[in-house]
């Protein structure tokens, strides 16, 4: 779609809330959605998100499913895969003494499934790789050197890269957690942040205070942890950002996708109960979404859309890996709803006409 003062396309953007192992259902959205994008545009195969959207991004599980999909241009097929196996190792429990300020997991678990990810993304099979340039060369010795040397690079890849699809994830400073999020950008020229690796930022975005311990990145070796008290919605952070940075460029798409409505907030007379209902409320990604509906509702044509599970994942822990497939299963119901189909049917028909082919397309 043009833009009207400039005559150049728009751009369409996609985020993702945190939610822990609940991410897993906003991938399966997506996936559904890219499906409703083949039939409506009647492409052979299944197109990637960082195909459509011009960028992704997101906070905590959500930071990772952007950087899986935006960064490393995965396929939702591809990043439901990941997403299983990071969730696996990241989430098992290990030792602590009791109220240990360093979270139930283990950030080095963390890292080493997000580089596992990496390098598998970059390299494929390792032993398939071994074989084929053992076969190139002829030399074992120098192959393994090769593939080693391969493998070691694929799992510190740096974040930054302007060639790459443009990911937006969101942290905080752990000196100032009510302050404004960092937006960690993949094709900004920041100093601050040019030396990090994917693995860093996604330990960053994904450094839930009570699941995984905080950590020092960039050159100031910042500490950083998620966003979720405050901003687990990042939908409109996102928006505002990218119409400042871009503002020669409308955003005529802008498709948050969260990780299950959350239950109704109650308020009990004990002090515990309050401080739950607080750190809900802190995390209630249903107040962003009414507020970025009354803001664009009456835009026309349509920019905003929101899907989100509205069932049965109130209810699964964050943390809880096995429960995936209840997690898939939910979220498959909400998916098949008419409504739900409409909606994303109406999303694909509208990336088709910014795409230049349908009726009202740029040229």
């Amino acid at each position: 779609m043009a833009n009207t003062t400039t005559g150049r396309p728009g751009l369409a953007v996609l985020s993702f809330d945190g939610g822990g192992v609940r991410g897993y259902s906003s991938l399966l959205i997506v996936e559904a959605l890219m499906c409703a994008i083949q039939r409506e545009m009647k492409l052979e195969t299944v197109p990637r998100p960082c195909e459509y959207f011009n960028i992704i991004g997101g906070t905590s599980s959500g930071g990772l499913n952007a950087i899986l999909l935006g960064r490393l241009g995965m396929s939702a097929e591809q990043a439901l895969e990941a997403y299983r196996r990071v969730a696996k190792l990241a989430f098992t429990p290990v030792p602590h003494f009791p109220f240990s300020p360093q979270g139930a997991y283990s950030g080095r678990n963390l890292k080493k499934a997000i580089q596992d990810e990496l390098e598998r993304h970059v390299i494929g099979d390792r032993e398939a790789a071994l074989a084929e340039e053992i076969r190139t060369s002829g030399d074992e010795a120098s192959a393994k050197a090769i593939v080693a040397k391969r493998a070691e690079n694929a799992r510190d890849l740096l974040y930054y890269d302007p060639t790459a699809c443009r990911t937006v994830v969101l942290a905080k400073t752990t000196t100032d957690v009510g302050a404004r999020p960092t937006l960690f950008k993949s094709y900004a020229t920041d100093p601050r942040w040019m030396s990090c690796k994917i693995w860093e930022i996604a330990r960053a975005t994904s450094a839930a205070t009570t699941f995984f311990p905080s950590i020092k990145i960039g050159r100031d070796k910042i500490e950083f942890l998620d966003t979720a008290l405050g901003n687990n919605n990042p939908c409109d952070t996102l928006f505002d950002e990218i119409s400042r940075e871009f503002p020669e460029n409308n955003i005529y798409c802008m498709v948050s996708v969260g990780t299950g409505l959350q239950k109704a907030i109650e308020l009990k007379n004990n002090r515990l109960s309050i401080l739950r209902s607080l750190a809900k409320l802190a995390t209630n990604s249903n107040a962003v979404h009414s507020a970025m509906a009354q803001r664009h509702g009456s835009n026309k044509p349509r920019v905003y859309w929101r899907f989100d599970e509205d069932a049965g994942l109130h209810d699964v822990e964050l943390d809880n890996w096995d429960a995936m497939s209840k997690v898939a299963g939910h979220t498959s119901n909400y998916i098949n709803k008419p409504e739900v189909q409409n909606e994303m049917n109406e999303l694909a028909s509208c990336i088709k006409v910014a795409s230049g082919e349908g009726p009202n397309g740029a040229s």
